[in-house]
């Protein structure tokens, strides 16, 4: 469904989104890179990898018709 570099959105489907770009893809799993902070009680910064289950990532659409 996503390839290397494309835009995503992960999280839990009724908590916390975050965007960043997909840099590995595994059988079961990505390796996103984050573009913005994470979380509430303790912050992540942008620039960190989180590997994210298929089932919690979903695409990307910025409004502008492009996607």
């Amino acid at each position: 469904m996503f390839k290397v570099g494309d835009m995503v959105l992960f999280g839990r489907p009724n908590g916390e989104k975050t965007r960043g770009y997909i840099t590995k893809i595994n059988s079961k799993s990505y390796k996103i890179t984050t573009l913005e902070s994470r979380g509430t009680r303790s912050q992540y910064g942008s620039g960190r990898s989180w590997r994210v289950p298929r089932s919690l990532v979903w695409a990307y659409d910025d409004g502008s018709g492009l996607n």
